[in-house]
């Protein structure tokens, strides 16, 4: 089994340094430490059940597709709703500039 360090895990899975410690803080991520040289330091045991895990978090999941389409749809409403509001605020204004 393969240990990196916080870095190098970071720059692997294009993550920024600080959402790896968080990670690791909040018990998300495995950590190991080990003492080396007086020092000690946080190394992240990697293994193919993580290499796999990481895959199947990327792969889109037809929950979020629904979800997109959810989201689409919504917008799809509110953008018919501004153009008939856009539609009565013209035609106010041309009943108010008649009777001005």
């Amino acid at each position: 089994m393969e240990k990196l360090t916080l870095k190098q895990y970071a720059v692997k899975h294009k993550m920024s340094l600080f959402s790896v410690v968080k990670l690791v803080k909040n018990g998300e991520l495995r950590s190991e430490t080990v003492k080396e040289e007086e020092r000690e330091i946080l190394y992240i045991p990697v293994g193919e059940s993580e290499t796999e895990q990481s895959h199947q978090e990327e792969r889109p999941s037809k929950l979020q597709d629904e979800e997109k389409w959810e989201i689409e749809e919504r917008v799809a409403a509110l953008e018919a709703e501004v153009k008939n509001l856009r539609q009565e605020i013209r035609e106010l204004k041309q009943g108010a500039s008649y009777t001005a």
